[in-house]
């Protein structure tokens, strides 16, 4: 169980504050005196031993991060607006009292948002050096010196769950997300919620929310058929060798002993063509201003111009830079992406 010392973390976040003004050249005129955010003691157990699971930072002021404590699992937001207060159906918003807030600022570090100026107000209005009935600044406060800081509360929640709720909570801001995204997108990419969490990357498609560049979410979606590429010559080996290991398993051995990787374009074909959505093949083409010729496979056709896609993309070559992304249409196509991806996945 983790011991948090709790004076510790209060005078972290207090002497972040100090330094943060500090830096603006307009100095607290009580740094470095004991300080602390009041809390009461039958909060303060979560403070105290409350461990730190995983977390995902997108800025300074923009964080997601998940504790545990006991059965109960607290999912901080912070720099997001979520106006809703339950999230996926598992994810229950609760106030963050003294200890929730000590607890995510001294251990997420998120810049302030507050001028130094605004700082000064807070932190200067007392302490306990100068005032022996100081109890502590209010949380109310401090808060409102950094970015707005939510907290979701779930019991006894898998570990595996952690990065869907991470997709979740980041599908739900009402602020960041592109604004490029028409209603149909975000429907269809939040029903990637209901897909294996230990499979889909969702990480990379929680930072693909915040990218005001359209492309980001494509190359997102991109990788999660990626993630696939080496089902089906695995499957294969296993059934020949005999072997019950799981097909991810296995490829990462090939990987990391023999130096073994699927080809890309080839295992992206065999992917489209196991879980055959041709209307969204042909969805996909059309957004991409790309015509199908009488008699042409579609599932050849869609291969070949979505890897295309995907190399211009990534990298920086003469053959690569023929690309106009204005005459794409980003919604269709990422959507089209997010039904072949759900699709792929759901049949595997």
């Amino acid at each position: 169980m983790t011991s948090r010392n709790m004076v510790e973390a209060n005078v972290a976040i207090f002497s972040a504050l100090d330094q943060y003004c500090l830096q603006k050249k307009n100095p607290i005129t009580n740094a470095g005196k004991k300080r602390w955010i009041a809390s009461t003691p039958t909060t303060r157990a979560i403070l105290k031993e409350a461990s730190f699971e995983s977390g995902i930072s997108f800025s300074r002021g923009l964080k997601v991060a998940r504790f545990d404590h006991k059965l109960d699992s607290y999912f901080f937001v912070i720099g997001l607006d979520l106006p809703v207060s339950n999230v996926g159906n598992f994810l229950d918003e609760i106030d963050v009292d003294g200890s929730l807030l000590t607890l995510a600022l001294s251990e997420l570090q998120p810049a302030p948002s507050a001028s130094d100026f605004q700082v000064r107000d807070i932190v200067e209005y007392d302490d306990g050096n100068r005032n022996p009935k100081y109890t502590g600044h209010q949380a109310s406060g401090v808060a409102s010196l950094f970015p707005r800081i939510q907290c979701y509360k779930s019991n006894d929640l898998s570990i595996d769950e952690t990065q869907r709720a991470f997709f979740l909570l980041c599908l739900a801001d009402s602020n960041h997300g592109p604004a490029w995204m028409d209603v149909d997108l975000k429907e269809t990419f939040a029903s990637l919620s209901e897909l294996s969490p230990t499979s889909i990357p969702y990480q990379t498609l929680c930072r693909s929310v915040f990218d005001t560049d359209p492309s980001s979410v494509f190359l997102a979606l991109y990788r999660c058929l990626e993630a696939l590429y080496a089902y089906s010559h695995v499957t294969q080996l296993n059934g020949k060798l005999g072997l019950s290991k799981p097909w991810d398993q296995v490829a990462e051995l090939l990987e990391r002993q023999l130096g073994w990787r699927p080809r890309e374009e080839s295992s992206l074909e065999i992917l489209l063509r196991s879980a055959p959505l041709k209307h969204d093949l042909e969805e996909a083409l059309d957004a991409m201003n790309i015509k199908l010729q009488a008699n042409s496979d579609v599932f050849s056709v869609a291969t070949k111009s979505i890897y295309q896609l995907r190399n211009s993309l990534v990298h920086y070559r003469p053959l690569h830079q023929q690309l106009n992304p204005q005459c794409i249409d980003w919604n269709r196509l990422c959507k089209a992406m997010c039904c072949l991806v759900h699709d792929a996945y759901e049949s595997i």
